[in-house]
């Protein structure tokens, strides 16, 4: 009864209405929608992660150009195999595994509400 409650009322605020013929949203209809929804964010969250990382590695380069260009700063090359290299391997690994976690979560609590509220 709490689960039907509140997919009504979900069913409220997002301002869905019943096909042509039904008298309420069929929960068919809202998932599949959902999805969609999920797939769309999931798609557009990487693309600007992308374009975010782009612009953040060229304001990276120039501050370096910038920096270098006095000469004051030497730099050198990080060897692949150091300490170094493998740690900032293993943050970047783990930060995209807390967003795929996250998005795979909560398409799994909205599979679950869906399964067990009208079985």
């Amino acid at each position: 009864m709490f689960a039907q409650k509140s997919f009504h009322e979900l069913v409220a605020f997002l301002g869905l209405k019943p096909k042509t013929g039904e008298t309420e949203v069929a929960t068919g209809h809202f998932f599949m929608l959902w999805f969609e929804f999920c797939t769309d964010f999931k798609t557009r969250w990487r693309r600007e992660n992308k374009d975010i990382s782009k612009e953040r590695l060229k304001e990276a380069q120039l501050s370096v150009k910038k920096i270098t260009a006095d000469k004051k700063v030497v730099t050198r090359n990080i060897n692949p195999n150091s300490l170094v290299r493998t740690t900032q391997l293993k943050l970047k690994i783990d930060i995209l595994t807390v967003i795929h976690t996250y998005i795979h979560t909560c398409i799994h609590i909205y599979t679950y509400i869906y399964i067990y509220t009208y079985i």
